[in-house]
């Protein structure tokens, strides 16, 4: 795959410069740059949480594509690949295959609910803990002995606790205030974790005796203030919830495997654009410990595994190969034309999770009972120190450390491309998160502390609904797996919170940058001569709507080496865009330097 610049305007040699050495440079404008190269190849494969806490997540992810897509576009002339599975590797259904099926309905859990109290309200009356930026960073203040849980603290809460009302976040009634009801009563003093996480919800009511179910629906849409949302009632004359049913209407019945999709002339027929909302809408399990569903990495490997359990679902499914009943799957997979996995393609994993990663290593078995304890039990790379778990609370059958080490992954994810540098993967999970400004890495590190000493507080029932952020999506656990993969990986590994207030928009815009700033490169039509042990380039932008500036080397671009052989013939060398520096369609960017070679006619 060429990545470099494949037309260029050279600039001649600057008068002022001595002979023996070429001041080498160019202009290009970046629409040209777009339309010259050959596209970029990627393959995506979306690895979606399907336990029950995942529906409004799945609903934002598929609201979002469109706007992921086009991100991706405006930087580079693309061609993409895309396939979806769950993080359930449990069941034969979803084990190791790509999703080609809509969910048609979310189940119960799903039904809309609130956080309560909520948690800004309760550290803003927090005498002890001051302002909103000191609360949050004392987010345990009501444990310390000069905030203790009191009528005091929260008044209007605990009043409202009393009633059995929930109100809205500024402490009033809404319309449909009457309908919010408590969906858990745990003693007071156990209505807060030890970081600060809530474990009261509401929940909001429709339907009941004497309410027709369009009158319902009509209640749901009107106090939601959406009109797709609907009263799901499961049983006739209860009182059931509101819920914004699957974005999947006119999804056909057997989709293919990969998005888009051609037939056999070569036209699309499937196109990602429609169809990606009923691949990646995989619905929530409701059968299983949701906990029990959290194996993402393995899955993900599954599904790519040569060995795996579905080895020719990366093939054109029209390829006569496939029908060549002397072959095994492993060598049809081997001499199929690629739609996934190809050749010349970066491989994107994408997960998406508001859990923790749990996959258990091979040849190693946790007992059910423990599945919602997995991300304390630890793996076989962790230090005994960084294994949470307590050990009055170890399941005495469960193997010490039964997770699969997070590298194994990263080495298994690295060999399905000849150049490890061509896979990348992204995350969209729970970290220590402040809706108002950017946490210090040290406060990071004391909010995941915090979550982890509060899921392992001794006489606590309600711990297992501490969660480390929350936004108007739900709640999320410390996804620390999936921080470690996007670690590992180094500058090929992207992640974003999931507890986002915006939504999916802002995480995926912010992950298609980052891609981008390491897929697209401008070549360098000679090697940069060095001056002072660095090499020595100017680069200039202009936008459309800003004037001519200077960008910083080491901080909006580096100049880093070809990324695929022969990419950049001549030099060897490219220069990457930052995400934030990266061309619009229309900038003009100048690049300006001396070359290691003599000045010649």
């Amino acid at each position: 795959m060429a990545l470099g610049v494949l037309a260029v305007a050279l600039v001649g040699c600057s008068t002022d410069i001595p002979v023996q050495t070429l001041c080498e440079g160019f202009t290009l404008q970046v629409d040209e740059l777009q339309t010259s190269r050959n596209p970029v190849r990627l393959d995506f494969l979306w690895v979606v949480d399907n336990s029950t806490s995942m529906c409004q997540e799945q609903a934002s992810l598929t609201a979002n594509i469109n706007e992921f897509v086009g991100t991706l576009e405006a930087f580079a002339n693309v061609d993409i690949r895309t396939a979806v599975v769950t993080t359930n590797a449990i069941e034969e259904h979803w084990r190791g295959r790509f999703n080609n099926s809509a969910a048609e309905v979310f189940p119960p859990f799903c039904q809309e609910r609130r956080l309560f109290p909520a948690r800004s309200d309760l550290f803003c009356e927090c005498a002890a803990c001051g302002d909103w930026d000191r609360a949050f960073e004392y987010q345990r203040c009501y444990d310390s002995d000069d905030c203790t849980p009191t009528t005091d603290m929260a008044p209007r809460y605990v009043a409202c606790l009393n009633q059995g009302r929930c109100l809205d976040e500024a402490g009033n009634r809404d319309a449909c205030a009457q309908a919010w009801v408590r969906d858990a009563s745990p003693n007071l003093q156990r209505m807060y974790n030890k970081n600060g996480s809530v474990n009261v919800s509401c929940k909001i009511e429709c339907g009941g005796a004497g309410v027709g179910v369009e009158q319902a629906h009509l209640f749901c849409r009107d106090c939601m203030a959406d009109t797709s949302m609907e009263c799901q009632i499961t049983t006739p004359g209860m009182a059931a919830g509101c819920i914004m049913p699957p974005d999947t209407i006119g999804c056909p019945d057997d989709l293919p495997l990969v998005l888009p999709s051609y037939d056999e002339d070569g036209n699309v027929e499937y196109d990602l654009a429609e169809y990606f909302r009923c691949i990646a809408t995989v619905g929530a399990d409701q059968e299983h410990r949701s906990t029990m569903l959290e194996q993402g990495f393995k899955n993900a490997w599954l599904a790519l595994d040569p060995n795996g359990p579905a080895p020719t679902q990366v093939c054109n499914p029209r390829d006569p190969v496939l029908d060549n009943p002397e072959l095994s799957p492993q060598q049809k997979r081997e001499r199929c034309e690629r739609v996934f996995l190809r050749d010349n393609a970066f491989l994107i994993i994408i997960f998406i999770s508001d859990d923790e990663e749990c996959s258990v290593d091979d040849g190693k078995e946790i007992m059910p009972e423990d599945y919602n304890r997995c991300n304390l039990l630890g793996d076989s790379d962790m230090r005994p120190e960084d294994v949470w778990i307590h050990p009055n609370d170890k399941n005495p059958n469960t193997s010490d450390r039964p997770l699969a080490p997070v590298y194994k992954f990263v080495n298994r994810f690295r060999s399905l491309k000849s150049n490890p540098a061509n896979v990348f993967v992204a995350t969209i999970s729970g970290d220590a998160w402040h809706p108002l400004r950017e946490l210090s890495e040290e406060e990071k590190r004391a909010e995941r502390l915090a979550f982890y000493e509060s899921i392992t507080e001794r006489g606590n029932p309600y711990r297992w609904n501490t969660y480390v952020c929350a936004s108007a999506f739900g709640e999320a656990a410390l996804g620390s797996r999936y921080l470690e993969l996007v670690e590992r990986f180094g500058p090929n590994g992207f992640h974003a919170n999931i507890c986002s207030q915006d939504g999916f928009g802002q995480a995926l815009e912010q992950i298609a940058k980052d891609l981008v700033s390491q897929v697209i490169s401008i070549c360098l039509p000679r090697p940069p001569r060095i001056i002072d042990g660095q090499e020595a380039i100017t680069v200039y932008k202009t936008g459309e709507d800003e004037e001519r500036r200077r960008l910083e080397q080491g901080v909006d671009f580096v100049i880093v080496d070809e990324l695929e052989q022969d990419a950049c013939p001549g030099s060897g060398r490219a220069i990457q865009f930052s995400a934030e520096s990266l061309p619009l369609p229309d900038d003009i960017i100048q690049i300006l330097y001396e070359a290691e070679a003599v000045c010649g006619f």
